[in-house]
Order: C-alpha cells, then structure tokens, then sequence
C-alpha cells in the first residue's frame, strides 16, 4: 500500500508541475515546501482545538514529503502546521488566520458543507482554495483506518473513501466524473 501511495503522489507532483507550465504568472507562487524538521508525524490537527486525530499510513506518506503545496492540486495543500494555526484560530472573534476567516463564513452561509454538518473534532482542512471556494476536507469516522476525504465547492461535493481514491481521481478532477458507488447507503 505504501509503495503505491507513493507511486500516486509522484504521478500527481508530475501531472500538476506540467499543467503549471500553463500558468507562468503563479510559477513563482508554485512549490512544494519541505516538512520542518521539527514537524510531528504522529498527529492530524482537527478544527478543535488541541485536539487531534492519529496520522494514518496513507496520510504519512503525504505529510513526510512536503509540508504546505501551494497550487497543488484543487488548492493549496496544508501542511501540519498550516492545519494547526487554523485549529488555534478557531475560536478566536477576529482570526489571525485568512483561512479562518473565509472558512467561518462558509461554515455560516453554506448550510451543507462539512463544517456545519459535523462536530470540529470530525474535520481536519486538507486543502483550500480561496479563490474558488474549493476545499478539501479530511472527514474521520470512528473504527476506519484512513479518513474520507470530501472536495466541496460550488458544483458539488465528492466524497472519496481514502487518499488513495483521492489521488487516483485527480488526473480526471471532475467532481461529475466522481462515482459514489462505495458510499453505504447509496443508490442509483
């Protein structure tokens, strides 16, 4: 499994380093920044704060590659410590952070988004992109290894059962092409 995850990352840096080539006015914006050296590995912040759900293989293999991706895929992709200035943040009145700014307001306008619909301790924000209102959500269910993560944004939400799911879906990136079929409960 491992050797896979890692294979699927490498495809995705691959496919999003060439579709960047078609945006020269955020090559300079656009890197993957090494993991600090005193990062945890161990732990995923939550939108509770200190609170933290453990790290799952599949997210490891992320986490200890890069830290933050910015114009990764959908967004730029949080690193640890992004994830833990907004859980510090979360409660404050006037929020240092932008993210948490921007996410309260969806939390408060969008009545079905993750955020709204599932206690803080259940949500880690995996990605987000401000400026299409694209986010990606780690959801934690209790006795699943790997979480689900969730794409919101304004088309629609796919619900992918593991990183793995999620990364062998970005090449297409087309929350209609997504299939749900894994969903319990769902149905055609």
């Amino acid at each position: 499994m491992i050797e896979q995850i890692n294979e699927l990352i490498d495809k995705v840096i691959l496919m999003q380093d060439a579709s960047m080539k078609d945006y020269p006015e955020l090559m300079e914006e656009y890197q993957r920044h090494p993991v600090p050296a005193n990062s945890d590995l161990t732990k995923v912040p939550t939108l509770l704060p200190n609170y933290y759900q453990a790290i799952s293989p599949m997210l490891h293999e992320r986490f200890k590659r890069f830290g933050t991706w910015t114009w990764g895929p959908l967004g730029n992709w949080l690193s640890l410590e992004d994830m833990e200035n907004i859980c510090r943040d979360w409660d404050k009145v006037k929020p240092e952070n932008d993210y948490v700014s921007w996410l309260k307001a969806i939390a408060e306008n969008w009545e079905n988004d993750a955020i709204r619909l599932f206690r803080p301790e259940r949500i880690s924000v995996f990605a987000a992109n401000r400026d299409s209102y694209e986010r990606i959500y780690l959801m934690w269910f209790d006795s699943m290894e790997e979480p689900e993560l969730w794409i919101e944004d304004s088309n629609g939400v796919g619900r992918f059962k593991d990183f793995s799911a999620f990364l062998q879906w970005l090449p297409v990136e087309d929350i209609s092409t997504y299939e749900p079929h894994w969903i319990l409960g769902y149905s055609k």
